[in-house]
């Protein structure tokens, strides 16, 4: 039997999301809040314990974990019990008693111990064979660029490496706690200083929304005119003037968090800063960006616009916006064609 002739899940632990989906598909078919919620008193239930979606529907009563951090595991308790709910409960591969294969997206820094107990749990269940694969080098065989920039702006911060003739740069891999969360917080801030307020964690959630539906970037937020317009938070209808654009500020200025005056252009900069000036013309023609925030209005303009400006010989640079469930299937396919895998396995 060939290892594409095996069912092989790709799995991505997201400290928001988790995702998965089987080898041949577009998209991950599963996605579910990677969070856990504890019980803050007793319940009919006798449950303690509430995982994904059930944490999710219940979170105005539980006390909420993410138990990943940059898909690294904080709590293995917690992780456990992600762990369980996909493949137990979702993807059922015990009742299934099927041969699988697991290849797991990982960020470059998850430890040899951790990714033994991952892979111990897995092999447990009953994987034939566990792979872990770096994000950054499924989104080199997705864009067939062999040199460029892949950056990733999550909801609890962002990263971002380059790769030259295929290769990761060494010392690229860059990490800065500014995400989509930042963003989140400082439109609430603007928002509560117009007289809003917030009194729920849905409500807090529709901030989310908001910003991913009528948020856009500007060009130079100071002399921009608002374009004024009304949004449903809850029961109410919220005027909003300019709370929309200037809530992005934060990733490009870290300063108006009272942190150093720094944002996502100084991450992507540096990591290309590791590259020889010869590969760097060729790198800033290929900067690839993953994360829902990426794709709101004026963000590709507005990181190019600032790179040119931090690098003015530079000729040409271009951010292109990728989707995250799009690179994590049609990599791992892709590297499952070409072959040579060495899956982790149980001992004989």
């Amino acid at each position: 039997m060939s290892e594409y002739e095996v069912m092989t899940y790709v799995v991505k632990l997201g400290s928001v999301l988790v995702r998965a989906g089987v080898i041949g598909e577009n998209a991950p078919t599963i996605q579910f809040p990677s969070i856990v919620g504890k019980s803050k008193t007793e319940n009919a239930s006798g449950i303690t314990d509430f995982v994904g979606e059930d944490a999710y529907n219940r979170r105005e009563n539980l006390k909420i974990e993410s138990p990943f951090l940059k898909g690294i595991s904080k709590n293995w308790d917690n992780c456990k019990a992600i762990l369980n709910h996909l493949f137990i409960e979702k993807l059922a591969v015990i009742d299934n008693q099927k041969e699988f294969n697991v290849i797991v997206t990982v960020r470059p820094g998850l430890s040899m111990a951790e990714k033994n107990q991952l892979s111990s749990y897995l092999l447990e269940i009953g994987a034939k064979g566990v792979l872990f694969v770096d994000i950054e080098k499924l989104a080199n065989k997705v864009t067939k660029q062999s040199s460029g920039v892949y950056m990733s702006v999550g909801y609890g911060g962002s990263c971002v490496c380059t790769f030259a003739h295929d290769t990761l740069i060494p010392l690229s891999d860059k990490q800065m706690s500014i995400g989509t969360r930042d963003v989140q917080n400082e439109c609430q801030n603007l928002l509560m200083k117009n007289g809003h307020r917030f009194n729920s964690w849905s409500e807090y959630d529709e901030i989310r929304r908001m910003i991913e539906d009528i948020g856009y970037i500007s060009m130079n937020s100071s002399n921009e005119t608002p374009e004024k317009t009304t949004y449903k938070i809850g029961r109410k209808d919220l005027d909003i003037s300019d709370e929309n654009f200037k809530c992005f500020e934060v990733l490009y200025d870290m300063s108006i968090l009272g942190k150093d005056s720094v944002g996502i252009q100084n991450l992507v900069h540096n990591s290309i800063d590791q590259s020889s000036d010869f590969d760097k013309k060729e790198v800033f023609k290929n900067i690839f960006v993953t994360g829902t925030i990426t794709k709101v209005r004026g963000f590709v303009q507005r990181l190019e616009t600032v790179l040119h400006t931090m690098n003015p010989l530079i000729p040409e640079i271009k951010v292109e916006t990728l989707e995250i469930g799009f690179i994590m299937m049609e990599g791992a396919k892709k590297i499952i064609e070409n072959g040579g895998i060495v899956w982790i396995t149980k001992p004989n």
